[in-house]
């Protein structure tokens, strides 16, 4: 205890001189995810933004999926790998599940304490996601205070929120509570903020005293509109991996080296296949998390199926494809097995970054069960579809308006039969002409990408917090 005492006292005595001597700060930014950087596109698009204004760029997060070429590339910025925690089995008493949760967080704590004072804290800005808010933001707050860090957090959610539907209790628990307190408080150390909607920066700054900057989510470069030859050779290559899954249909729709399931090569000439000749393509990106009810999507397609069965011999086969990972993947594979469609098929598949994009570019409807749990943020998956031209059936929730237009960019529904009947507005009878005119419409969209949004929003944020400090 004396050691941990000493230890603290000096750090509160030494950092604070330190910090002012000339030359200890650097035009270096330090980005805190307390999660897989290569699942946090957002956290990838600010860190490679940053290195426009800043000489380097440090990344802490744990080291899980890949991120970005362009970050695994580039020398200017510097990884450091957060040890990633080992997951719970589902189900597990909640005395235990609360004391794997104290443990995770003081373990936790003390490494990013070493790293956010001996690694980083050279760095003139620290940007931190939220949530996850505990122990993050407490320990950054306070140790930017110590080192004199520009702090600037990046609400992307309610942390508190997300606790109360992952321990199923509500937000009256004393937990969840402790959560909010701890959230509210040190939130408001913050010298920056940016938030995902204008919902979400009316309500930091009504019940938080929070004064943000919305930066809504942008598709980067790399999300474009479809490239008939790209979308070739992705679907030769995903057509050999998933094999077993597509057999039968590849065979329906008679593929071979030229012909894929969506694209033909005419004498070197790659262009799209019609629908009808081809199964209509539905893509969904989700974490198989409690946020997001696939029961209604799997609904949705027996209805559909069952249509195509009886008396809608005109509407195409559907081939959905559902990409991502998350704890309640493999739930849901197992009743999709037990689904037996005759004009369905799906296949659950993991993408590498760069060939996300490119699935999007390919497919006809994108499909999002994001449901928020504050009800104040908006999901990242509709913005890579609309930034590739793809429109999408979406589940309705309070701030949703802020991105999907319902009849002019997309299509917006709260139950299964809505969404079944959606699909069945987009490809039957040739009703191709919506899906085009929903098209149409997202030709702008794409046009402000995030570059350029960022650049407006985000850039001063950081630029305003460096003259404050050389004032």
């Amino acid at each position: 205890l004396l050691v941990v005492v000493v230890v603290i006292g000096l750090t509160v005595i030494v950092f604070p001189l330190l910090a002012i001597l000339p030359g200890f700060k650097k035009k270096e930014a330090c980005v805190l995810v307390l999660g897989d950087l290569g699942r946090s596109p957002r956290m990838q698009y600010h860190i490679l933004s940053l290195l426009e204004i800043m000489n380097r760029v440090k990344t802490v997060a744990y080291d899980g999926s890949k991120p970005l070429d362009a970050i695994c590339k580039s020398k200017r910025i510097d990884k450091i790998a957060i040890p990633t925690p080992p997951s719970l089995p589902a189900g597990l008493p909640r005395p235990l599940f609360i004391a794997y949760a104290i443990i995770k967080v003081l373990l936790q704590s003390v490494y990013l304490l070493y790293i956010l004072l001996f690694r980083v804290s050279r760095c003139s800005h620290l940007l931190v996601q939220n949530p996850p808010s505990i122990p993050v933001l407490p320990l950054a707050a306070i140790v930017s205070k110590l080192t004199r860090t520009k702090f600037i957090i990046d609400w992307h959610n309610y942390g508190y929120s997300i606790l109360a539907l992952k321990a199923g209790s509500g937000r009256r628990s004393l937990l969840v509570k402790f959560a909010h307190w701890i959230e509210r408080t040190f939130g408001q150390f913050g010298d920056g903020h940016f938030c995902v909607t204008e919902a979400m920066r009316e309500d930091l700054n009504q019940h938080w005293n929070v004064s943000a900057v919305t930066l809504h989510d942008r598709p980067p470069p790399q999300f474009k509109h479809p490239d008939a030859s790209t979308s070739h050779e992705l679907f030769l290559r995903f057509q050999e991996e998933h094999q077993e899954v597509l057999g039968s249909l590849l065979d329906k729709f008679h593929c071979d080296g030229d012909t894929t399931l969506v694209t033909s090569n005419q004498n070197g000439k790659c262009s799209f296949r019609e629908i009808g000749a081809r199964p209509a393509v539905l893509v969904s990106s989700t974490s198989w998390t409690p946020d997001e009810d696939f029961s209604i999507l799997l609904k949705a397609l027996t209805q559909y199926d069952k249509k195509c069965s009886s008396d809608s011999p005109s509407l195409p086969h559907l081939l959905c494809i559902i990409t991502g990972k998350g704890p309640e993947k493999e739930r849901y594979k197992k009743e999709i097995e037990q689904l037996g469609f005759s004009n369905v098929t799906i296949v659950t598949a993991w993408l590498k970054i760069e060939d996300y994009p490119r699935m999007l570019a390919s497919a006809d409807l994108g499909i999002s069960l994001h449901l928020s749990s504050s009800g104040l943020d908006l999901p990242m998956k509709v913005v890579d579809m609309f930034g590739c031209g793809l429109p999408v059936c979406a589940i309705n929730f309070s701030c949703l308006h802020e991105l999907v237009e319902d009849g002019v960019n997309g299509l917006v529904f709260d139950t299964s039969h809505q969404l079944a009947e959606q699909l069945q507005l987009c490809f039957g009878d040739g009703k191709s002409g919506v899906i085009s005119g929903m098209r149409e419409k997202l030709l702008s969209f794409s046009n402000n990408g995030w570059d350029k949004n960022w650049t407006e929003n985000a850039k001063p944020v950081f630029l305003q917090c460096s003259n404050t400090e050389n004032k």
